[in-house]
């Protein structure tokens, strides 16, 4: 072998040691940049979820008042408990809060009762979602809409709605 030849090999081996270093280096960070996507994903699911089972506690929990003929004020309370109940506060979603009632009541006498809940979550990577409508403490809210239909509330013997 020439001494050319051996003195080319030599070379090459720092150039592919720089190569293999900066392909680790490359992708340690794409591979980091996807673990904080998919943590972000995550905290969404969680409050989404939170919001989810609080929202539909509340409102069944309003629902069954009406359908008992509790009057308004008594229904939104039992809402509130309800919500109170299922509403969990963590290090990334903040407890769910009431933003909305609607009680309509129909001509036939049924009800339909609208709720809207919303939690904020804290995303650990908000850098991912540049778009995103973050409030003034960079957390995001996600909202949830529920609306029942109730039949007719049950009556007294007399013929009163029960209270």
């Amino acid at each position: 072998m020439a001494p050319e030849d051996e003195q080319t090999q030599e070379t090459a081996k720092p150039a592919t040691e720089k190569v293999r270093l900066l392909e680790t280096c490359l992708s340690s960070a794409l591979f980091f940049l996807l673990f904080l996507l998919v943590s972000n994903v995550c905290v969404l699911i969680v409050a989404r979820d939170i919001n989810d089972a609080a929202c539909r506690s509340a409102l069944t929990r309003a629902a069954q008042e009406a359908y008992a003929g509790r009057d308004r004020r008594f229904i939104v309370e039992q809402a509130l408990t309800g919500l109170k109940l299922r509403g969990t506060n963590s290090l990334f979603v903040d407890t769910p809060e009431f933003v909305e009632y609607k009680d309509t009541t129909m001509a036939d006498g049924r009800h339909s009762l609208q709720m809207r809940t919303r939690v904020f979550a804290r995303l650990p990577a908000p850098f991912l979602m540049p778009n995103a409508p973050f409030n003034s403490v960079g957390q995001l809210s996600i909202s949830q809409v529920y609306q029942v239909g109730v039949k007719k509330p049950r009556q007294k013997a007399d013929g009163d709605v029960a209270k």
